[in-house]
């Protein structure tokens, strides 16, 4: 392989690996954005979802793409509970408050998933996970590649309905003025709760996609949350598009990182990257959005 094609075969990796991160970040930009509340746990939500794409493989033999027909409304509804449970009473207080509530949720969902599934590392192999084309010598995996529109759609779908639909426009008014909202007519507690319905779904959608190439064990939620974060932060508090920006820039620096670093070494120059952007543009590569 020469040292061009080997360049390319490294983007295109870390590209197709950035989908579930991205997924993952929109949730957690998106309740910032609207609701004002910052999820630690958001990405053990993704956790549980890459569990119960297990399960459905095992007890089923569904495939992991198609159980996110089950998986998207159930962690819907997931969300839905979230919120009566942990948002609502806590929304307006101080962001610390939020950190130190979700954080002990996390704690309390890893040792949840450490009793039922215990720290054996669980993995999902179909039939066609080590399926490939190449292209001018760069190779992609079928499985990746899949795993990755999946995200890019879910991307654009909820781009569409946040334009498109009434809901959506309402979301977004929410999000620029939430008293100005309520006072031309919108139920803004009915807004939050679709937002973390949501917000949550993308979460579980992300751990779904991530399954059929990754591994799920109690504690992946932790590594998760924090490229999660960084690509918000990295993209602009908020703002959905940067979110998308900064997760495909942070899966090829992620790349290439772990290719000419090595291993878990790699990913400092992320973090090194976002503290430059940072330093740099201390409100993200787009800033701030309300939507």
């Amino acid at each position: 392989m020469s040292e061009l094609v080997f360049v390319f075969q490294t983007l295109v990796d870390g590209l197709l690996l950035s989908g579930g991160y991205i997924l993952i970040a929109l949730g957690l930009g998106l309740i910032f954005g609207v609701v004002n509340y910052v999820n630690v746990a958001q990405a053990e939500f993704s956790m549980f979802a890459m569990y119960g794409t297990w399960v459905l493989w095992i007890a089923l033999g569904l495939d992991p793409f198609l159980s996110l027909a089950i998986i998207l409304p159930v962690f819907a509804m997931i969300g839905v509970a979230f919120y009566v449970s942990m948002v609502r009473a806590v929304r307006t207080r101080d962001h610390g408050v939020h950190i130190l509530m979700t954080l002990g949720l996390a704690f309390i969902l890893q040792n949840a998933a450490l009793l039922i599934f215990s720290a054996d590392v669980r993995t999902i192999r179909t039939a066609y996970s080590a399926a490939s084309f190449n292209i001018g010598g760069v190779s992609i995996n079928i499985v990746k590649l899949v795993a990755f529109l999946i995200a890019i759609a879910l991307f654009f779908a909820l781009i569409a309905f946040l334009n498109k639909t009434r809901t959506g426009r309402a979301i977004r008014a929410v999000a620029q003025d939430e008293s100005l909202a309520a006072a031309f007519g919108v139920n803004v507690d009915r807004i939050f709760m679709i937002t973390v319905a949501i917000a949550i779904a993308l979460a579980a959608a992300a751990g779904t996609i991530m399954m059929p190439h990754l591994f799920v064990q109690p504690m992946v939620g932790q590594f998760f949350v924090l490229f999660a974060f960084a690509i918000v932060v990295m993209g602009g508090m908020g703002n959905l598009k940067g979110a998308l920006v900064a997760g495909l820039i942070i899966g090829v620096v992620e790349a290439f990182g772990q290719v000419y670093i090595g291993g878990l070494a790699g990913r400092i120059i992320v973090f090194a990257l976002i503290l430059i952007i940072l330093y740099l543009r201390p409100s993200g590569l787009f800033g701030r959005s309300a939507l």
